[in-house]
């Protein structure tokens, strides 16, 4: 299938708070089964360790000490996980979380946004999973492996730009009431929607009407940031990233499909 060879056993040594979780969560995306880790003592344990592996499919404690312990998958879902499967899994997360939140500020239920700001556990742990297949099992064509990776990650980046923005809102207890906003909000969603329909399928119409749309919402943000309410200037510069995001991974997808559809001839491209 193409996929890299698999590190089989891993020592980390985490002596960081700050690097500790990015340097085990890319371990288990690199598609390592058995990690040795160690740290200075049991509350780096705690801090660091605990809380990436709520975020590890399939992964489990084997041994732990006050300054050690070991982690290992056990579960075998990696060879047994379809990978369309996962990033559909991905998307429908996404769009819950995209259209609740939307929901959540319309009807001005700041305090849902407590409930939506865990979800991302959740979108991490399918994509990080996802990245863990793909560098151990690769894909169905080789060539795709870097621009789904490169999506996958992009979807993840997404569902952190909705928590931020939920976790601002709600620490700062801060609604927002402006229609033009929420109606921006809600055609960035609408975009990552158009998007994921055409992942599955491509279809030249709608790719154009994403490029279309993108550049409509840029024009709406610009003209909206006239506000001077510092919380629906922080609302756009969070809803800008979201459709932005969008049309970035619509470049490696088109990279990722053109080439076979264009052997053919691109409908209303001749």
């Amino acid at each position: 299938s193409g996929a890299p060879e698999s590190v089989k056993n891993t020592v980390l040594n985490i002596n960081s708070h700050q690097t500790g979780p990015r340097y085990l969560r890319a371990l288990f995306k690199a598609g390592c089964d058995n990690i040795i880790i160690t740290y200075p003592d049991s509350s780096m344990f705690g801090c660091v360790v605990a809380p990436a592996l709520d975020e590890f499919v399939g992964f489990e404690i084997m041994q732990q000490s006050e300054k050690k312990c070991v982690i290992k998958e056990i579960s075998g879902l990696t060879d047994n996980t379809d990978l369309s499967t996962l990033i559909n899994r991905t998307f429908i997360l996404l769009l819950s979380l995209a259209d609740d939140t939307y929901s959540a500020l319309k009807g001005g239920n700041i305090e849902l946004l407590g409930d939506l700001i865990k979800r991302d556990v959740t979108i991490n742990r399918v994509t990080n999973f996802t990245r863990r297949l793909l560098n151990k099992k690769g894909c169905e064509n080789p060539k795709d492996l870097p621009m789904i990776y490169h999506i996958v990650e992009e979807l993840e980046n997404l569902g952190d730009e909705y928590k931020y923005l939920c976790c601002y809102l709600l620490e700062n207890k801060a609604k927002i009431k402006n229609p033009e906003i929420l109606e921006i909000m809600n055609d960035a969603n609408n975009l990552l929607r158009e998007f994921y329909h055409l992942y599955f399928k491509f279809n030249h119409e709608r790719a154009e009407k994403i490029s279309k749309e993108r550049a409509a919402i840029n024009k709406r943000v610009i003209a909206a940031f006239s506000t001077r309410n510092i919380h629906e200037l922080k609302t756009l510069d969070s809803v800008a990233r979201m459709a932005q995001t969008v049309t970035h991974i619509l470049g490696p997808y088109l990279t990722m499909r053109l080439p076979e559809i264009c052997e053919e001839g691109l409908p209303g491209q001749q």
